[in-house]
């Protein structure tokens, strides 16, 4: 049996886009992957202003440590992090 995978490096992926499913809202938003943390610095949708993830006390943005994590691979010159999606 074959299998057909999409395969991509981080070092490709420049747009990020969220789908917020809150009722009511439905905004899609795409940003590009270095201007992540600043969109959502608030971790709040910009269009409804809802939390676009659940509170942790103490735990700071999340889109900020994503966009960390991104920025902080993206400079590995001793590592290329790849994502393989399945088929559906």
């Amino acid at each position: 049996m074959s299998e057909h995978l999409f395969k991509f490096l981080l070092s490709e992926l420049k747009t990020v886009r969220l789908h917020y499913k809150h009722p009511g809202c439905g905004a899609v938003i795409e940003v590009t992957a270095d201007r992540l943390a600043k969109v959502f610095q608030e971790g709040d949708c910009p269009v409804c202003k809802l939390p676009l993830v659940p509170a942790v006390k103490g735990a700071g943005n999340d889109f900020g440590r994503l966009a960390d994590v991104l920025r902080a691979f993206g400079a590995s010159q001793d590592v290329d992090v790849e994502f393989v999606l399945p088929p559906r």
